[in-house]
C-alpha cells in the first residue's frame, strides 16, 4: 500500500507525463511516435514567441524529468533502489541529451535541457529525498 506522499508523488508523475504527453501532440505532433501511430494533427501556435519556445522546446522536457525524480523518490523512500542505482537512472536524462548530441537517437541537443534537468534534480535531491547516505549496497 502507498502511503499518502507516495500517492501524491505517482499522481504528479503520471500527470507530468500525461502533460508533457498533450503538449507534444498538441504542439509538436511530428515527433517520429505520432507518425508511428498515424496520427497527424496540426500544431497550435503560440502568438508569443518566448511562451512558444518554453512550452514547445522546455515544458516537456522538464516535466519528464519531474516524472523520473518522483518514481525514483518512490522506489528510493520504498528501498527498492540504493544510492548507485538513483545515480544511474538520474543520470538518463544527460545520457539521453549526449545521445542526440552524436546522433545516436534522434533529436536535438541542448545545453539548456541540460540546465533544466540539473535544477530539477538538485531540487529533488537536496529538497524531497531522504537518502541514508550510510545505506547498505
Amino acid at each position: 500500500m502507498l502511503s499518502k506522499r507516495h500517492t501524491f508523488f505517482l499522481f504528479l508523475s503520471c500527470s507530468s507525463l500525461l502533460l508533457g504527453g498533450a503538449i507534444y501532440l498538441f504542439f509538436q505532433p511530428h515527433i517520429v511516435f505520432f507518425g508511428m501511430i498515424g496520427w497527424q494533427i496540426r500544431p497550435f501556435q503560440i502568438p508569443n514567441h518566448l511562451i512558444h519556445v518554453w512550452v514547445t522546446g522546455y515544458l516537456s522536457d522538464f516535466l519528464w524529468c519531474c516524472s523520473l525524480c518522483s518514481v525514483a523518490l518512490i522506489l528510493t523512500e520504498r528501498k527498492y533502489l540504493t544510492k548507485w542505482n538513483n545515480m544511474i537512472i538520474l543520470s538518463v536524462p544527460f545520457a539521453s541529451e549526449i545521445a542526440q548530441k552524436y546522433h545516436w537517437i534522434p533529436g536535438t541537443f541542448d545545453w539548456i535541457d541540460c540546465g533544466l534537468y540539473a535544477v530539477v534534480e538538485l531540487l529533488f535531491i537536496t529538497l524531497i529525498f531522504k537518502i541514508d547516505c550510510h545505506e547498505n549496497p
